[in-house]
């Protein structure tokens, strides 16, 4: 009778084991991060990187962090340093791909030399003026303000919307899209996109949102899901419009 050896079947076990591992290993992605200043392009080093809200390590002398390890799809990172804005970014891994994410990260204050000035009271943007008496006085649509996008500690721009009643916040194979829910139930669950408008002016995204703005950039933000008024599209806009105020006064970019 032939005697069957044990060694044997714990070794081709063992050895299907270690090839499913390495073919597993070999489907992981990795991103390195490139952080710099914004204003001299000199490395940042120390910044803390988080990827899937899981703190992944800070970055080197050279400003470089690479976080290995990731699963193919849609991952959500964001990069912190003290005296520094947050920044976000939005990542869509292939499977077993290597990538480089470069981030350029503005201070929150300069400082400046103290100087004796006088001068009349001016008033501020009348773009932005024109938004806060609108947010006072008007009975339709809902504002959210400079003041309110901090106090919600947004990363990324949809962040701005989550746990606002109406509005459906969801995760998608390009991103995070925002919808009117009431919308998106009429059209019996289709995509209804809200028409964007960016200073006053028709903005029609190229890519997911959040790599399009951010709440950095945002002095405030009108949302009109019903009853849009006729300077944003009134009875067309059915899927609703999302008015969107920069902080800054340059001249904006048109896309429609």
């Amino acid at each position: 009778m032939r005697r069957t050896n044990p060694v044997r079947p714990a070794l081709l076990a063992a050895l299907a084991c270690f090839a499913a591992a390495k073919a597993a290993a070999a489907q992981q992605s990795a991103v390195t991060f490139s952080v710099f200043a914004a204003e001299t392009q000199q490395a940042l080093p120390g910044v803390q990187v988080s990827v899937d809200n899981r703190v992944r390590g800070v970055t080197d002398a050279r400003g470089e962090l690479r976080v290995a390890g990731l699963g193919a799809g849609t991952h959500r990172a964001s990069v912190t340093l003290i005296g520094r804005i947050p920044r976000a970014v939005l990542l869509q891994l292939a499977p077993g791909e290597e990538r480089d994410a470069l981030v350029l990260m503005e201070p929150i204050a300069v400082s400046l030399p103290g100087i004796t000035a006088a001068a009349r009271e001016r008033s501020r943007d009348p773009r932005v003026e024109e938004f806060y008496r609108r947010a006072q006085n008007s009975t339709v649509g809902r504002f959210i303000t400079r003041a309110q996008i901090e106090e919600r500690n947004a990363l990324v721009f949809s962040d701005i919307f989550r746990g606002m009643p109406g509005v459906r916040v969801s995760p998608g194979p390009e991103g995070n899209t925002v919808r009117n829910a009431r919308a998106v139930a009429m059209s019996n669950g289709g995509d209804c996109a809200p028409i964007y408008f960016v200073d006053g002016f028709p903005y029609r995204p190229d890519g997911p949102v959040d790599t399009e703005f951010f709440p950095a950039d945002i002095e405030g933000v009108e949302l009109y899901m019903g009853n849009v008024p006729a300077q944003w599209g009134g009875s067309r806009a059915m899927c609703g419009v999302i008015v969107i105020w920069t902080r800054t006064t340059a001249a904006p970019a048109t896309r429609n």
